[in-house]
């Protein structure tokens, strides 16, 4: 059966649910969410399994923290939008420990928040197999409003999700929320790389950080094992509809991108690292110390357009063997697209502002591009010795 928590009266409670270890505390079968939860908390889940329901597993708006602990959710829902977990307005402090979440139709677990503060820490878990041919994130965390959100995600284990296996994305163009990431020590892969194994292809298997609006969003990647992801397997994208007052910097340090030797390992259609500065906010990112192995395109790709924004980029320390099985041949090991010389999509010239730092990187590419500064032929000379750049700047400052 399932279990369905409602605010009674003006305060919120807080509810336990409590099984013992590989016996009893399951949910099976349900019609409806199998356990669904409104205007309530703290709930707190222990040694419970809620599985092969016919809508969410755990479903919830306005819950003032959740804490799972050896919980599996498993194969959830039979239509669009429906999730392993999903929770509307997650605040309070909530902790996912040691829990299995997998084999749902979409999300294996979905957050949207707009207002309060979330405090989430994820330890030990794992989010994996998706529908393989409906199903989209591992772990989706959607920003909105004013909102403020506190994510620790560290020693997880994703695998085969058909979308990326996290995403955490400021959703509006009015969106002023705020968001600190910490993404450490987790393991993703995607065995099946871009096959279309059980009837549709596997579309990201990477991690997105995305901010829009006056978002300002704070990260930390790092110490992650990322294999066969099918797009960028880190991207940090602040997008077209980013203002004035948009933030978005953190650091990329210390991951390892694929595995020499295992062609397309590191992406099977992209690169292994994207920085996407566009619209008019301020994006400063430090990539240093990461290994990039076996990408179809270049080991970091980096695009700043779009608006008159800035970027500030350090790349140091880095070692990118992009395509050493590559089969369409060798790519360079950092590509830098800066500006257009045409109207944008906010129908201005580019102009953005950006300042490099590339040193002390170990790099292994093919020939330099050599496109100039707003389309007209040029030579960028490789002074520092930095093998595999190609540089293309169309840009009204630099």
């Amino acid at each position: 059966r399932e279990f369905d928590f409602r605010q009674r009266g003006a305060a919120q409670a807080a509810v336990y649910f409590v099984g013992t270890a590989n016996s009893g505390g399951t949910i099976n079968a349900s019609t409806s969410a199998g356990i669904s939860l409104t205007s309530t908390g703290p709930v707190s889940l222990t040694q419970l399994n809620v599985s092969n329901g016919q809508a969410d597993g755990i479903a919830g708006s306005i819950v003032n923290g959740l804490s799972l602990n050896n919980v599996d959710v498993t194969g959830n829902g039979n239509a669009a939008g429906e999730n392993g977990v999903d929770i509307s307005n997650l605040g309070g402090t909530s902790t996912w420990t040691n829990s299995t979440f997998t084999g749902s139709f979409e999300n294996n677990a979905a957050i949207s928040n707009s207002a309060g503060t979330m405090r989430l820490t994820i330890t030990g878990s794992t989010f994996s197999g998706n529908s393989t041919t409906t199903g989209n994130a591992g772990l989706i965390i959607n920003t909105d409003g004013s909102t403020q959100n506190f994510v620790t995600l560290s020693r997880w284990r994703f695998s085969n999700n058909r979308g990326s296996h996290f995403e955490l994305r400021s959703v509006g163009s009015s969106d002023a929320s705020t968001s600190n990431l910490i993404f450490t020590g987790n393991t993703l892969a995607n065995p099946q790389g871009s096959s279309t194994v059980g009837g549709g292809p596997t579309l990201g298997a990477g991690i997105l950080v995305l901010g829009s609006g006056a978002h300002h969003t704070i990260f930390d990647i790092s110490a992650n094992n990322i294999q066969d992801a099918v797009l960028a397997a880190i991207q940090i994208n602040l997008n077209s509809q980013s203002g004035v007052s948009a933030l978005m910097e953190g650091t990329i340090a210390n991951n390892i991108i694929g595995t020499i030797g295992d062609a397309l390992s590191g992406s099977h259609q992209a690169t292994g690292i994207a920085i996407d500065a566009h619209g008019r906010g301020t994006e400063t990112v430090n990539i240093s110390g990461n290994t990039i192995r076996e990408t179809l395109d270049t080991g970091i790709s980096v695009s700043a357009n779009d608006g008159n924004g800035a970027l500030n980029l350090t790349v140091q320390g880095n070692t990118i063997v992009p395509a050493q099985n590559n089969p369409l041949g060798s790519r360079e090991a950092i590509t830098l697209n800066i500006g257009a010389s045409s109207a944008n999509v906010l129908g201005a010239i580019d102009n953005h502002t950006v300042r490099l730092d590339i040193f002390g990187n170990t790099l292994d590419g093919g020939a330099f591009g050599t496109t100039a500064a707003n389309g007209q032929p040029g030579d960028f000379r490789d002074e520092a010795g930095l093998l595999g750049l190609e540089l293309s700047l169309n840009l009204g400052r630099t």
